[in-house]
């Protein structure tokens, strides 16, 4: 019975210490570090290295990344079960932003126990950089019927999310500086409308553009000195009678005299703004619902809003705004179906589709000048018109860019945004090629974060022209301070 109670003893005390060595093993031992932790930056990409280590004495698998405090999915190693005494190097794929710091934790599994592992890293701080030059321009011509434009480009960009690069060429190009205006002024438009001109002005700030304010006041000043400019209307304004009113311009700047009527303020017959954009230069933008026909209403400065008594037919604006002397537009319910352009592509235009469009067939007859920045085709009965909207109709030593949306209202952020494209690609100061609207331009994306590279980029010109301007713009945007840089450089090409 004794050595009995022995062998009982012995026996308990051997599953003792299995049980002791099990759990040792699983619990006591388990040790999982983070041990370092590095900030990366490659061509198109932002991260984290991180070194973790096992260094206890059983199997650990990875679970999870942390970011101050969020989980980031963006993560991937060469193995996520690390065995006792082995490292494993964890990329994580995170766009962080300079000077910052981030608590970065590991977790992960051991035995029946979670575990994690944090550091504390500070990003680096340093200078962004972005350059681009010509470094080739190589010009052939092909069957004697398209000239082939090479252009090779050097770019170097540090710190940049991403670059846009677009490749612009045309007859001539004046790089001149014009003051930009939008009416702004809350008696005579509606709440949604000031709100739109202040995020017009605010965004195209950040991309280099400078907008001023003119109120009723300053329009008056404004066509008094006949100043060239560039005048911006955004509808819809409001009137006393109408509190939404689209189609509209004020008087101040088209019946000065309020004879309800704008052919008698113009000694072409016309209109004062035709006259201001002929003879001094004048570049007039209507944005928004019946941006086609904006001589349809007159604003008085009293806030009351009445008919033109001069216009004679829907669509009769480009007898009053360009050298049309005949109407040139057609509309039935909108523009027809959507052709679109390479500017509108290189762009990124939204679809403007506007009462009324500009039919280019008519404008070439009557030898008017014109860039479309979108192509339509309507078809009314058995007729087939060739329509332009958004279009930039030359008149003198100004012009009328006009951008009509309303049978389909576009949001704030596109009009801002293509109103901001358009002003920058500034069609007024280029003579540029017969239809170049479909080939006159290209745009390449590059990676910006760390980057030196050579590219090329193609450009086919129809016809027999044989040489031209190049204009290379390059856009880097920084998402750590969410602001834009732009580099505009220009070149010459010929045939030799």
């Amino acid at each position: 019975m004794k050595n009995l109670k022995t062998i009982l003893v012995l026996i308990l005390a051997a599953i003792f210490i299995v049980i002791l060595y099990i759990q040792l093993g699983t619990f006591g031992v388990a040790s999982m570090r983070l041990v370092d932790a590095n900030a990366y930056l490659t061509m198109n990409s932002r991260g984290f290295k991180l070194l973790v280590t096992n260094d206890g004495s059983v199997d650990i698998e990875l679970n999870h990344i942390i970011i101050n405090g969020s989980r980031v999915f963006t993560w991937n190693s060469d193995k996520t079960v690390l065995k006792p005494g082995e490292n494993v190097v964890v990329n994580v794929f995170f766009y962080w932003l300079k000077g910052v710091k981030y608590i970065i934790t590991v977790t992960g599994r051991g035995g029946k126990y979670d575990m994690n592992s944090s550091l504390v890293i500070s990003t680096p701080v340093f200078s962004n950089k972005l350059e681009i030059n010509f470094t080739g321009v190589y010009v052939e011509k092909i069957d004697n019927c398209f000239t082939k434009i090479n252009v090779t480009y050097l770019l170097e960009s540090l710190g940049y999310s991403n670059i846009n690069i677009k490749l612009f060429t045309c007859r001539n190009h004046t790089n001149t500086s014009i003051p930009i205006y939008v009416f702004h002024d809350y008696r005579y438009m509606p709440k949604s409308t000031l709100n739109l001109t202040d995020t017009l002005i605010s965004e195209a700030l950040r991309h280099g553009v400078s907008i001023s304010k003119a109120n009723w006041e300053k329009l008056k000043e404004l066509v008094e000195n006949r100043s060239r400019c560039i005048l911006i209307f955004i509808y819809p304004l409001s009137s006393v009678n109408i509190p939404f009113l689209n189609a509209t311009l004020p008087a101040c700047i088209i019946d000065p005299n309020h004879s309800q009527g704008v052919a008698d303020n113009s000694k072409y017959g016309r209109s004062l703004v035709y006259d201001w954009m002929r003879d001094n230069g004048l570049i007039l933008i209507t944005v928004g619902s019946s941006a086609s026909q904006p001589n349809t209403w007159i604003l008085y400065e009293d806030g009351y809003a009445l008919k033109n008594l001069d216009k004679t037919a829907y669509e009769d604006s480009c007898l009053q705004l360009t050298d049309a002397n005949t109407i040139i537009m057609r509309g039935s319910s909108g523009c027809g179906r959507y052709i679109g352009s390479k500017i509108s592509e290189v762009l990124g235009l939204h679809i403007w589709n506007g009462d009324w469009g500009f039919n280019m067939d008519d404008m070439i007859r009557e030898n008017i000048k014109f860039y479309s920045y979108a192509n339509w085709r309507l078809k009314i009965g058995s007729e087939l018109f060739n329509l332009s909207m958004p279009c930039f109709i030359r008149v003198g030593n100004g012009g009328w860019l006009c951008l009509d949306d309303r049978f389909n209202p576009l949001p704030r952020e596109a009009v801002v945004k293509d109103l901001i494209a358009i002003l920058k690609h500034s069609p007024w100061n280029m003579d540029w090629y017969e239809y170049g609207w479909m080939y006159d331009s290209k745009y390449v994306n590059e990676p910006g974060q760390n980057i030196t590279k050579t590219n090329t980029i193609l450009l086919t010109i129809p016809g027999h022209e044989v040489d031209g301007k190049l204009i290379l713009s390059v856009m880097g945007y920084d998402k750590d301070s969410d602001s834009y840089k732009y580099i505009t450089i220009h070149e010459e090409w010929s045939l030799k």
